[in-house]
């Protein structure tokens, strides 16, 4: 079983990543490979839900010594990413989901 935070500062204007996450957290306690987690404590991976904005930084909690594998579920609708974007997905994650071959592509 892998021990799984889903991490988001979603809020309702962003409907379609409020969906995608309470997507994730239905598929995630169905499938039964998955122990999902309410803080990073005791979590191996650690799946941020967003668009990976300069402030993330200020968002990550202490591991306790404890390195998380750190991801992100995100997308772009565009045919070109943010400046940053690219330095910030490098310096702030270990991998990336995105829900389409475009997505993949662009990032």
């Amino acid at each position: 079983m892998i021990s799984v935070w889903l991490n988001s500062h979603v809020n309702a204007q962003q409907v379609g990543f409020a969906t995608l996450l309470e997507g994730l957290h239905k598929f995630m306690r169905l499938d039964g490979r998955f122990d999902l987690r309410h803080e990073a404590d005791g979590a191996e991976i650690e799946l941020y839900v967003g668009q990976p904005y300069d402030c993330f930084k200020r968002y990550w909690k202490p591991n306790n010594g404890n390195r998380l594998k750190r991801g992100i579920f995100t997308m772009f609708e565009a045919p070109k990413l943010p400046p940053r974007w690219p330095v910030n997905l490098r310096e702030n994650f270990d991998f990336a989901v995105v829900p389409s071959q475009w997505c993949a592509d662009v990032f």
